[in-house]
């Protein structure tokens, strides 16, 4: 999986919590993960293969860093599709609007 998918995932995810109403430090901290895995060069893959420890990376805390090994390992994100099932596919359609965001969506 390349660092622009995991960041497109992580900015996703990020969406649909801020949709749900979620605590706005936690919807910052997935917005800068992926923020900080678009603008890395080195391959996430390539950390996660050989075990590295991606909290020692800016902006990756201990969930996020377990998001990251599960969407590399995976392909998937068991809290993303969690948080689909939740939330209708109509406002999430609706942040993919100029000027909508999560926000005005909810």
């Amino acid at each position: 999986m390349e660092n622009f998918e995991i960041a497109r995932v992580l900015g996703e995810l990020a969406d649909l919590l801020e949709i749900q109403g979620a605590n706005s430090f936690r919807v910052r901290a997935y917005r800068n993960a992926g923020r900080a895995v678009a603008q890395t060069s080195r391959p996430y893959a390539e950390m996660v293969a050989a075990g590295e420890k991606l909290t020692d990376l800016p902006d990756i805390g201990e969930t996020v860093a377990s998001h990251i090994v599960e969407l590399v390992r995976t392909g998937r994100l068991g809290r993303l599709e969690e948080l689909g099932r939740e939330v209708p596919l109509s406002l999430v359609e609706l942040t993919r609007l100029e000027s909508v965001g999560p926000k005005k969506a909810a």
